[in-house]
């Protein structure tokens, strides 16, 4: 029934979230300043000397491993996002006595819900 499949995608989406936050946990929390801190070093002419090659490898390596991570994080923000928003609005529909979705209606905020999941899930 539709109720089984949405208590389905909603647990579906808990674990994404939890997944979503271990995840969030374990990034540097200062991330942007290590970006900064990377991105000033390499503005420096002097560092693309070609005696500073070593560090320039290791720079250059460091500033987009945390700049991937960095577009990530947001990327799985946003998903993170859409599905609550969805849950909220099928939440808030389930406490009203008159409906406040057509059946498509609520149907796409499910698919919603489990598309945000389903992309989280497979990021992490």
């Amino acid at each position: 029934s539709d109720d089984n499949h949405l208590a389905e995608v909603k647990r579906r989406f808990q674990t994404a979230i939890e997944m979503y936050n271990t995840n969030v946990e374990a990034t540097p929390t200062n991330l942007n300043g290590i970006l900064e801190e990377l991105e000033t070093e390499t503005a420096d002419p002097a560092f693309w000397d070609a005696e500073n090659k070593d560090r320039n490898k290791h720079v250059t390596s460091q500033l987009s491993k945390y700049s991937r991570l960095k577009s990530r994080l947001e990327e799985w923000k946003s998903w993170k996002e859409d599905g609550e928003a969805a849950l909220e609005m099928l939440e808030t529909a389930a406490e009203e006595t008159e409906e406040l979705f057509t059946p498509d209606e609520r149907e796409s905020l499910v698919r919603e819900l489990e598309e945000s999941a389903n992309k989280l899930l497979q990021e992490g």
